[in-house]
């Protein structure tokens, strides 16, 4: 029977196999026979050496939870700043009684009873009894003074 070279070439492929797998096995056997030794550490010095002690003197957990519970610890980047309320915002309004809201081919106008003066006509960015008009809805109209908003609805 005669073997061409491709016949060969897998007979000395596999020949090759065989001594690779034969090599492998054996590597394996000494791998898991062999024991393994690793280097031990010294416990009588680790004995010895004293640990440090820790020690806090700031406040106790229960106090800085308390003081982070009350705060906000992400602001959103919208937030405005802080304004004081000294009341003058909502006292302005009370003398205010928003009637209603009409579209006009312009925008949104409000009809507010104002006490003693009757009845005006503003839209945003008009000025009311002291107080900015910063916007007008539906049923509802947003006034600022210094920062401090109130709402007039019906």
């Amino acid at each position: 029977m005669s073997t061409g070279p491709i016949d060969r070439l897998i007979d000395q492929s596999l020949r090759i196999g065989v001594i690779a797998l034969i090599a492998g096995l054996g590597w394996l056997g000494y791998a898991v026979l062999s024991p393994l030794s690793l280097p031990r550490a010294d416990m009588s010095t680790d004995a010895q050496t004293p640990v440090p002690s820790l020690t806090y003197d700031g406040p106790s957990p229960s106090e800085i939870t308390r003081l982070v519970a009350g705060s906000t610890l992400i602001k959103p980047s919208r937030v405005q700043p802080a304004v004081l309320d000294t009341g003058a915002a909502a006292k302005l309004a009370e003398s205010l009684r928003l009637q209603s809201v009409v579209e006009l081919g312009d925008g949104l106008s409000a009809y507010v009873r104002v006490r003693d003066d009757g009845i005006a006509r503003v839209r945003a960015g008009d000025t009311l009894n002291g107080l900015l008009v910063e916007s007008i809805e539906g049923n509802r109209m947003v006034l600022s003074l210094e920062g401090v908003f109130v709402e007039l609805g019906f």
